[in-house]
């Protein structure tokens, strides 16, 4: 299955004058099997990129629902390593593009060179780190994914 990138799946949409649509889903709620089996639907049912939440101890930005579902993954002992493996898991399965959204806490702690490139290999197109500031993110601009 052909992998569209970020930009390209953004330039069709502007040409066909439609917006997109990317669905939220925290990474092991209810389990990763879950998770897994949910991702490809969510293509079949039209979403224009996918927004994975990587689960943290603290997402007091997320609101009540998403600190819940992250608490319960984080319950079951989930680790980024345990998300990057289940998205490498379907990425085969899939073409709309998938974005990491992971605190800056977590990128630190597993060493930023090495997470971006893990990103990468496991199937990720694209991270938002909410946490942070637009000045310290210049220096992971090289990080970005070749494709």
């Amino acid at each position: 299955m052909e992998r569209k990138t970020i930009a390209r799946t953004f330039d069709e949409l502007r040409a066909r004058k439609q917006i997109a649509l990317m669905p939220f889903i925290p990474a092991g709620f209810p389990d990763l099997a879950a998770t897994a089996e949910v991702l490809p639907a969510i293509e079949a049912a039209g979403a224009s990129l996918i927004e994975i939440g990587i689960p943290f101890s603290d997402p007091i930005a997320d609101g009540p629902v998403i600190q819940a579902a992250f608490g319960a993954a984080l319950a079951r002992k989930i680790h980024v390593g345990d998300v990057l493996k289940t998205i490498k898991g379907v990425r085969d399965r899939m073409s709309i593009p998938i974005v990491a959204m992971v605190s800056y806490s977590i990128v630190f702690r597993y060493g930023p060179e090495r997470f971006f490139a893990d990103l990468s290999t496991h199937g990720f197109d694209g991270v938002i780190i909410p946490d942070l500031p637009p000045p310290e993110a210049q220096r992971h601009r090289q990080h970005r994914p070749a494709y």
